[in-house]
């Protein structure tokens, strides 16, 4: 920098020196044309010290009068010394608010202070100055996607472009696991067949580490076993030669010192031939020259495309004929079928295929010559209480079909009964809550596919009071229940 300093005129010449804060620091001066002396001042470099530094051009020619001078306040522009973060907490919650302070000190004018997140600039700020100390305080949310990165805070002359200084603070971002469930990438979800081997791939992010991962079938805690082959490994599950009780839903739950996230819900399909819905063979029951629809229901994924029929007896093994059994679809055949003499009682097998595969094991089907049931026999009632009594009896012949067993309770002269009661493995009925002083009526069915078989009334009874009973528990009326019982065995009732 080069400071001039011209004085004209005055007898003697004057000299003409600098002088910075009162010391001299340059005399030299030159003469120019005509009463014209100058004195320049180089100064080569100015410092933060030099601020409000004085400079005085000062003339004198004699003792006899005052020197005349000039005088100039250095005025900088200067950029911050200083720049720091406080209180930097460590590590931060994900979705918390947090404040966080930044303090400059040393620009002049007083600095400008910005946020920023990596590149973006943030905006939630509030600052103040004191004297040639700034301070600004940052209130910010830090996700999940922060955790790594860099919280910088920048004070800038505002007056001079590219006067700034900056400090950046490394941030740890502490989250629950983030968790995502997909299938095998080299794997096709529409191209699963029994079979098959396939893996799954549970992609985690989580601050800190994870500590526990977890597999789970249709909300069932799949563990590795390898006898099964069911095997974890790392961040993957696989499963071979998969079947179809390996299809549904997929989860995986992981935790972490921040909680437990369990992943989306995979929904995983097997693909696999037919197979019956009931793996047991059917009875179905038929009077000979009774038509009856033979139902087959399977299961498969794709659904069926076609069927097939067999009959077997001990002589003979005859396909049935399509139209027989028109009445198909995806998931079952319904097969018309009418006995008329003694061979036409045997077996029919029902096979479907889909575009996986024919159905190995057909569904089977005893078809026996059947009717309605026999009546109940011998029917006792024990352990009666004022309240509650039990019903045993003895079951007829089942009519070649399997049977239950149903009790209808009607009170006096009702014809809709009060309850029904169904027993299925052997006619044995429990009544309780039953009311006091009222009149019952039992009657008990065995029922099969073909029907019920007649009624078998039971005396009426009347449940006392235990203060009030006395005697017998029941009163019989004889004349009543005979008259019941001859309109049950003609069909009456």
């Amino acid at each position: 920098r080069i400071l001039t300093c011209r004085t004209v005129g005055g007898h003697p010449k004057p000299s003409v020196r600098w002088l910075v804060n009162g010391v001299v620091v340059d005399d030299e001066y030159e003469h120019d044309a005509g009463d014209v002396i100058e004195n320049k001042l180089t100064w080569p470099s100015v410092s933060r010290k030099d601020l409000d530094a004085i400079f005085t051009c000062q003339a004198q020619n004699t003792l006899l009068t005052q020197p005349k001078d000039a005088a100039v306040l250095l005025e900088l522009i200067l950029k911050p010394v200083t720049i720091n973060i406080l209180k930097t907490d460590s590590p931060l919650v994900a979705d918390k608010r947090y404040e966080v302070t930044c303090e400059s000190a040393g620009s002049r004018p007083s600095a400008i202070i910005t946020w920023y997140k990596g590149k973006r600039q943030l905006r939630r700020t509030k600052g103040e100055n004191m004297g040639n100390v700034t301070i600004s305080e940052l209130s910010f949310v830090p996700t999940t996607e922060d955790d790594g990165k860099y919280i910088t805070c920048r004070a800038e002359n505002p007056n001079v472009t590219g006067l700034f200084l900056e400090t950046s603070w490394k941030i740890d971002v502490v989250y629950p696991p983030i968790v995502h469930l997909s299938l095998g990438s080299t794997l096709n979800a529409d191209d699963i067949k029994e079979g098959d081997d396939v893996y799954f791939e549970c992609k985690v992010r989580a601050n800190p580490p994870m500590r526990r991962l977890t597999w789970l079938h249709n909300d069932i805690v799949l563990l590795h076993n390898m006898s099964s082959r069911i095997i974890h490994s790392n961040q993957s599950l696989v499963l071979q030669k998969v079947t179809k009780q390996s299809a549904g839903i997929y989860r995986c739950s992981v935790v972490n010192s921040e909680g437990e996230t369990v992943s989306n819900e995979l929904h995983f399909r097997v693909q696999y031939a037919p197979t019956c819905k009931n793996d047991k063979i059917m009875v179905v029951g038929a009077s000979r020259g009774e038509t009856i629809d033979v139902i087959c229901q399977i299961e498969s994924d794709p659904p069926a495309k076609s069927y097939k029929w067999k009959f077997n007896n001990s002589g003979e093994t005859i396909d049935m004929e399509a139209e027989r059994f028109a009445s198909s679809n995806g998931t079952l055949s319904i097969l018309k079928y009418t006995p008329i003499a003694e061979l036409d009682y045997g077996s029919l097998s029902c096979w479907a295929a889909n575009d996986v595969g024919t159905q190995v094991n057909p569904c089977v089907f005893q078809l026996v010559a059947a009717g309605k049931p026999l009546a109940v026999k011998n029917c006792t009632l024990t352990n009666q209480t004022s309240s509650s009594v039990e019903i045993y009896c003895l079951p007829g012949f089942d009519g070649g079909l399997p049977q239950h067993f149903l009790l209808e309770l009607y009170t006096e002269n009702s014809l809709i009964p009060r309850y029904n009661v169904t027993a299925f493995a052997e006619p044995y009925f429990f009544l309780d809550n039953l009311e006091t002083d009222v009149i019952f009526r039992m009657v008990v069915f065995a029922v099969n596919s073909k029907g019920k078989s007649n009624g078998v009334v039971l005396e009426e009874i009347t449940f006392r009071d235990a203060e009030k009973r006395t005697g017998k528990l029941f009163i019989y009326r004889k004349k009543w229940v005979f008259l019941r019982c001859m309109a049950m065995a003609t069909g009456a009732l």
